[in-house]
């Protein structure tokens, strides 16, 4: 089953992963340019809220 983010993002296989999270190889589904994904722990409650606050425009929706 492939996971896609934001309608945007095809995720595949996990490269790396650090403290505040986890890295993985992807695919713009609209390109097929090859990107780094990278999967954000949620630490605190507060956390959340300062993700949704990013506004890039090659980045997809935030998903909790």
């Amino acid at each position: 089953m492939d996971h896609v983010i934001g309608g945007k993002l095809k995720l595949g296989r996990k490269i790396g992963s650090e403290s505040f999270g986890e890295l993985y190889l992807g695919v713009n589904i609209q390109t097929g340019e090859e990107v780094a994904v990278k999967l954000w722990k949620l630490l605190a409650k507060h956390s959340s809220e300062m993700v949704a606050k990013i506004d890039h425009p090659q980045l997809g929706p935030t998903e909790p």
